[in-house]
Formats: structure tokens, sequence, C-alpha cells
């Protein structure tokens, strides 16, 4: 009899789910409820849930999500006797009643890198999944490059792929910062926390990605030792060996100011970045891409090139701070302290300080210090002008500039 308002117990709802996956052959293994338990364990129906007499809501969603994935049965035949039904492959509810599929492997490309060379997905929605492309949906499966995901995805109105869930995540993700005394042999990455002295082994066919790119002509030791930068390394979980490197390698700009009709960044050392001239894309320093419009003077820009040198990646900071410099660490990860707070600098910066003294101080997209100017505390500083020039070398269009010596 049917009684809607009692409660429904662990072996009633196998029942329930068996008999409308068509599985109706149980009587063959006792009836109920022991023949239904033994085709639901078969088909994995009651896999990561515990019986009890009383069925839980959360018993309740297992089970049902775990039916969506079995087998799919069809009607065979039909004669006076029986209804012949047999499973269909590798065909399972969740795809033929709703066009979802499961999918797995390693993410090798999103809309900016790539462990492959020379494929980029065409739209910044959309990443590669061992030989497949796919559209990203709502998840952050373009932030996973190189990892090994399992996942859902459904066949669009348009033929494209979409992923709309990512299942299992089940990866580790190890970051050694160019201040860490980093160094490379041809297997592994050694690098420094504290006074410990680590290690890092990679597999014998791990991936790699420089800035962004596969390095078409191969990678060098110096590649994967970046000055200013860092190393990322990926492992599936329970793997000794990490099988992807994605390495950022950079040096750092001082913005001395922007052309923006004509797309060019200048630069303090007076050099320049012609935006048009070159595959080139700006980001601030959280990862957002962003518009030259929004780079202004004294910026600091981290110039990423690829190993060919036909794309590059520009991070600009805007972040600054302002103190006394009072200690000054010059060894292999050399650092300073303003006020109470410890910094890595750029090495190429280290000339350009000394302790006791007060500097405007410019961060790059790490956090690391990339340059410096002495303190005006007043708002004016005072000084004999000596002589002055014209730059000869100074290269900005339509402006010249004057050089001025003084002596203050």
């Amino acid at each position: 009899t049917f009684r809607p308002k009692n409660v429904i117990s662990y072996n009633e709802a196998v029942k329930l789910l068996v008999s409308t996956l068509n599985y109706d052959y149980a009587s063959e293994f006792g009836g109920y409820p022991t023949g239904y338990l033994k085709i639901a364990t078969e088909l994995g129906i009651t896999k990561n849930v515990y019986s009890s007499d009383r069925l839980t809501k959360g018993a309740a969603a297992q089970l049902i999500y775990n039916a969506m994935k079995a087998p799919y049965m069809e009607l065979e035949s039909i004669n006076e006797k029986k209804t012949v039904l047999r499973s269909v492959g590798d065909k399972s509810v969740l795809s033929e009643l709703y066009d979802i599929y499961e999918g797995k492997g390693i993410v090798l490309a999103n809309g900016i890198s790539s462990f492959v060379s020379g494929v980029i997905p065409e739209n910044s929605d959309e990443v590669l999944i061992e030989n497949t492309i796919y559209k990203v949906g709502k998840t952050n499966v373009s932030e996973l490059l190189g990892h090994y995901i399992k996942f859902y995805y459904r066949e669009t109105e348009n033929d494209d792929y979409e992923i709309i869930m990512i299942i299992k995540d089940d990866n580790e993700e190890l970051i050694i910062n160019s201040n860490e005394n980093i160094s490379f042999d041809s297997s592994a990455y050694h690098y420094e926390i504290g006074e410990t002295r680590k290690s890092a082994h990679l597999s014998s066919d791990f991936r790699i990605i420089y800035n962004f790119d596969y390095p078409t002509s191969g990678f060098t030791p110096d590649m994967m030792v970046p000055a200013m930068g860092r190393v990322k390394l990926i492992r599936r979980t329970g793997d000794g060996a990490y099988g992807a490197v994605i390495i950022e390698s950079y040096t750092n700009r001082a913005v001395a100011g922007v052309d923006v009709k004509n797309e060019i960044i200048y630069y303090n050392d007076n050099t320049k970045t012609e935006l048009k001239t070159a595959d080139y894309r700006l980001f601030n320093a959280k990862g957002a891409e962003i518009g030259i419009s929004s780079v202004n003077e004294w910026n600091i820009v981290s110039v990423l090139l690829n190993s060919a040198g036909t794309k590059g990646f520009l991070y600009v900071s805007d972040k600054e701070t302002e103190g006394k410099i009072s200690t000054i660490e010059d060894n292999n990860s050399p650092s300073v302290v303003i006020g109470s707070v410890s910094y890595y600098i750029d090495p190429a910066v280290l000339a350009d300080i000394e302790v006791g003294k007060n500097y405007k101080v410019y961060f790059d997209y790490n956090g690391n210090i990339a340059c410096v100017r002495n303190a005006v505390t007043d708002g004016f500083k005072y000084a004999y002008l000596i002589n002055f020039k014209k730059d000869d070398n100074y290269n900005r269009t339509g402006e010249e500039r004057i050089v001025v010596k003084i002596f203050d």
C-alpha cells in the first residue's frame, strides 16, 4: 500500500532507483531487498552511501547522483513472456537523458598560455584538455593549467563542448620564488626556505611553459632559473615527481610617460615598449587585462617575453611606499628593511640605495622592490644649476629632453 507520509528506508530507495533504471531482474538474486541491493552495488549506486533504517537527505542525494552515472538500459526485444533490456556501452542516464558527459585529462592550454607548441585556443573563454577544445562555462578551469581534472560537460546548440562542473581537481602546486636561491639540474629544482635547502624532482616527461608559451627551440638552464620571477610546479596528489613546470621570468622598468594614441610606454632607462609592434598584452598586478590608458608615470612594468621574443606580457603595478632603509642584505636573495618590514629587492636596484636614507619605493606585481628614488620630505629641494644640454639620445616621439647638472 502506498503511504506517502511514511519515512522511506534505505532499502526502499535502492529498489526505487534500480526499478527506475529498468534493471528489473532482482528476483533472480532473491528479490527485495537482497536482489536490488546486489544490482545496485554492481552498478555503483550504493558507492559512498552507508545503509540505515531511515534514509537521510545526504544519502538520498548520493544515491541519485550515483544512479545518474549508472549504465543506461535500452529495450532490446519484447515477446509474450518477457521484456529484454540491455546496457549500452558507456552510455549513462546523464548522457542519454540530459546530454551531459564525463571527461578527464590535463588542461594543456587556455586563452593565454599553452604547453603545446603553436596551440592556443582562439577565444579567451576556451581551454584545451588533451586533444579537445572546451568552453569554460562558469567554471575556473582556465586557472587550472597543468592540472589533471575530471569534469562534466555538455554539447551546446552551437556544437561546442561546454564544461559545467569540475568533479575532481586532485593536484598539488609548489611555487618557488626567485628570492629563494633557486638552482636547477637536469631533473630537479633546489631552493631555500629559511636556512633549509629543499629539492623538487621532475618527471622524465615533464611539460614546460616559459612566459606563457612553449619554448619551440627548447629550453636552456638559464631559462629554468629566473633572476626575477617565479617557478610553479604541478603534480597529481600522490605522485612523487612534478609533471608540469610554469616559469615566469621578467625585467622591471619604471614608467616615465605614456603615449596613449600611438600605444607606446616610455621608461626611465630611456627604453620603450611599442604595443603595436608585437603581440603585447597588459595586465594589472591582480592579473586582470587592462588598456594602456591605465598606465601612469612611476608605475612599475614587469616585462615577460616568450623565448622567441614575439609575444610579451606586461604586468603593471602601482604599489608604492616611502621610508628609511635601516638594513640591506646583499646575498643570494637580496633584501632591505624599511621600518620593520623586510622586502626582497631587484638586484639591479641595490647600487641605488644606502642605509639610513629615505626613499620613495616602487614595487612590481609580485611585491618586490623594483625602483627607488630619493624621498623629498618638505615638497621642495634646492640646488645650484651648473650646466644643461639637450639629450640627443632621447627617442620619445614629438618630444625633447634637457639634461641638467646641479649642485646640492
